[in-house]
């Protein structure tokens, strides 16, 4: 969905993060001290005593490696039902039962902890006179699954004490005489699976499943890496589905699935890597998510061919915390690369799947279906992903020409990355043909009064050399919805949301570029229509912030934007009645460039750039509308080819209403250097560039009232700027024409708009 450049979606920074892979010596392999205490696998109906301390796990230690892992029982894991070895199939095909005989096993699963129970990972090794290794690893500590052939299946968890998994490998080496400049240390520490609850019915069982999880205590989930080297240095560290809970309903006629997450205590995850080199270089790279489900993934779907039903329901109580960190430091006597990510930050698409807090509800059957989602916070949710890079090098200077050199062949910078796309991610998905036209989606955040939902990402790059430092916020809170009917996505604000993105860059070629963005509501639904749900009573901020300082040259550029809903139709349902704060900032000794916009609304979904589905002949409407193309396609036979527009309107109706103030302000700060060409693809146009509240479609018949304030802001110390209130825009790609009577309104209640 491409669209305006005024309003433009995504930073692309033009950084790929790739993972890191290194192959380990044969010596690798020699011999190591582990201590192993097992696990266990625990009965159905099981707690954890008061005042007792049950620990297990894998530590380890060795001159030139170690390796920690625990996967099993024998090696740590707890274990309460049967395990799968993929998700997917888990609830497919655990249990198997003749069709003549009649259900044996549990039909319910119920764990409890009340004392301190504890699963770790150790590795750790020093090795004064070569190099050193150290890797742990983390699966499935503690996994309660159960699929059975009962119309009711419920597993229950409930924790009141404190339960901790931890990863955790350190490795401190020294680069060999006569070996170059090859790896001095490497500590590797992964975490998949903390907790792993799952409850499913069996294949053409009709009845509901319910996976319950309540926390009344504290969840930690830690993974940890630290290299320290006299030659190179690289620590790596990400943690996966610390938290996994799945309900799935496989029905012969009705299915129904219900998952529920509780925080009563604390839930608390961090991935931390940390390498220092004195001599080489310096790489730390943390992940907190990644992969197919996130760092925490609540899932329910159903998949029968009655009317299903699948709700995803995750409760923050007040007072109560939710934290996820990623934290990267690296520093060197070369070149320095800090990388603190939940999941992909950096796409250019905001369908990442693998950030912070996911939550699905599908329902894939062959009838109606319905799905929900929903996320209520009444304490404090954090998100906060940091990246710093310092290299302390200083090359020599040559006296003839005054130019920086290398040291001992080994250039010196700075790069720091942070970020994250979704750090509550909501996904609702009913797709089939058009006979499905009853499908609904709905995907629900409530933050009440007195809830906090913070994300902060920060980077911050020091050299003596070039430094590069990027931060980017895709969009803290993402909904997404795919449904053949209706769909709604709601979005409920009384108390606080901050959202920040910071960069900061030192050197003598300084580059600083940070992104941010609140709220992105993304909808398809052709056949009932969308609606796109906005009411903030409270506090709601975004910022983005670039500071580039730079002796040769230095460019900063931030892009800032606070709530944008877009889909096919849209039908907006908008009210700020709160204080609503978009803020872009960028300084610079260089070049600066600032964007910042407040609300946007676009309904400017292209078909033919959906891809065919398979099966299809050819004109089949993609992916996008949930499967149905591939009931648009003939294999090939020669039939009058069908227009990809049939069907779409690019409309945007309903009601946006301001009642409270909605402030939006770019502001850029250039120095001396200005002009020196860093930036080359934004040298041009205004270089502070706000826009309060913007729509972009073929057909408008919102109503927007103002009877606040909208204040819009553009700031420079002289170089070109635009500020506008309000932008009413075309999608011109669109064949649609609106009708005489297709007209937007927009109503001044006792308003003011101020746009300078």
């Amino acid at each position: 969905m491409e669209q305006n450049s005024r309003f433009s979606r995504t930073l692309a920074t033009g950084v790929s993060v790739v993972a890191l892979c290194v192959t380990m010596p044969v010596w690798a392999q020699e011999q190591q001290t582990t201590v192993t205490v097992p696990g266990v696998v625990l009965p159905d109906d099981f707690t954890f005593p008061a005042g007792e301390t049950f620990s297990s796990g894998v530590t380890a230690s060795g001159e030139r490696a170690s390796t920690a892992v625990v996967a099993s029982p024998e090696t740590g894991t707890i274990r309460q039902g049967e395990e799968s070895e993929e998700h997917e199939e888990t609830v497919d095909a655990l249990v198997t039962v003749a069709e003549e005989e009649e259900p044996t096993g549990p039909s319910s699963l119920f764990l409890r902890n009340d004392g301190t129970v504890r699963v770790a990972a150790s590795a750790s090794t020093v090795n004064p006179e070569g190099p050193a290794f150290a890797t742990s690893s983390v699966t499935n500590a503690v996994s309660q699954i159960l699929a059975a052939p009962f119309d009711v299946v419920t597993v229950t968890a409930i924790n009141n004490g404190s339960l901790e998994v931890r990863s955790e490998a350190n490795a401190n080496g020294t680069v060999p005489e006569g070996e170059g400049e090859s790896l001095a240390a490497r500590a590797r520490a992964d975490l998949t699976g903390g907790f792993h609850q799952e409850a499913g019915l069996e294949e053409n069982t009709d009845g509901t499943a319910t996976a319950s999880t309540t926390n009344n205590g504290s969840f930690n989930a830690l993974v940890n890496a630290n290299a320290v080297a006299v030659g190179d240095a690289l620590a790596e560290s990400q943690v996966t589905e610390a938290v996994y809970i799945r309900s799935s309903g496989n029905g012969a006629s009705d299915a129904n699935a219900v998952t529920l997450l509780t925080n009563n205590g604390t839930l608390a995850i961090s991935s931390r890597a940390t390498a220092v080199s004195s001599e080489g270089d310096a790489t730390a790279l943390t992940i907190a998510g990644g992969g197919e489900h996130g760092l925490m993934h609540l899932r329910a779907r159903t998949n029968g061919v009655g009317l299903d039903t699948a709700s995803v329901t995750f409760t923050n109580a007040a007072g109560k915390l939710v934290s996820v960190s990623a934290t990267a430091n690296a520093t060197a006597a070369g070149v320095a690369t800090a990388t603190a990510l939940g999941g992909d930050a950096f796409s250019e698409e905001h369908d990442s799947k693998g950030a912070g807090i996911v939550m699905v509800g599908q329902a894939s059957g062959a009838d109606d279906g319905d799905t929900s989602v929903a996320l209520d916070n009444s304490g404090s949710m954090t998100f906060a992903y940091t990246a710093n890079a310092t290299s302390t090098g200083t090359p020599p200077v040559d006296e003839d020409t005054m130019t920086a050199t290398v040291m001992d062949e080994v250039a010196i910078g700075a790069t720091a990355l942070s970020g994250v796309n979704g750090a509550i991610h909501q996904v609702v998905e009913a797709g089939g043909p058009e006979s499905f036209i009853g499908r609904t989606g709905v995907a629900t955040v409530t933050n009440r009064a007195g809830g906090t939902i913070t994300v902060n990402a920060s980077s911050v790059a020091q050299s003596n050399g070039p430094s590069y430092a990027a931060s980017s916020i895709g969009a803290a809170i993402l909904q997404e919805a795919e449904i053949t009917g209706g769909s709604t996505l709601g979005f409920s604000n009384a108390g606080t949301v901050n959202v920040g993105a910071n960069a900061v860059a030192t050197g003598t070629e300084a580059f600083a570029e940070s992104a941010a963005q609140g709220l992105q509501q993304s909808m398809l639904a052709l056949l009932s229509g969308a609606t796109a749900q906005f009411a903030n009573t409270g506090t709601f901020t975004v910022q983005a912030t670039g500071d580039a300082n730079g002796t040769e040259v230095a460019g900063a550029f931030v892009d800032a934007r606070g709530y944008v809903a877009e889909g096919e139709p849209v039908t907006l349902a908008v009210s700020n009645a709160g204080t609503f704060t978009v803020t872009g900032t960028a300084t610079s000794d260089g070049d600066a460039r600032a964007f910042a916009g407040g609300m946007g609304f676009f309904a400017d979904v292209d078909p033919t750039t959906f891809p065919p589905e398979e099966g299809g002949g050819g004109n089949g409407q993609g992916g996008g509308n949930g499967g149905n193309g591939g009931s648009n396609g003939h294999g090939g036979e020669e039939e009058e080819e069908e227009d990809p527009w049939e069907g779409f309107t690019n409309a945007l109706s309903g009601t946006v209403a301001n009642s409270g103030t909605l402030q939006v302000t770019a502001t850029v700060d250039e120095g001396p250097l200005a002009g020196t060409g860093i930036m080359p693809s934004t040298n041009e146009g205004e270089a502070a560039e706000a826009v309060g509240v913007y729509f972009q479609s073929a057909v408008n018949t919102v109503t927007l009232t103002n009877s606040g304030t909208i204040r819009v802001t553009a700031i420079s110390d002289g170089a070109p700027v635009s500020a506008t209130g309000i932008l009413v825009e075309t999608f011109e790609t669109s064949p649609v024409e609106p009708a005489s009577t297709d007209r937007m309104k927009i109503v001044s209640n006792g308003g003011t708009l101020i746009a300078r």
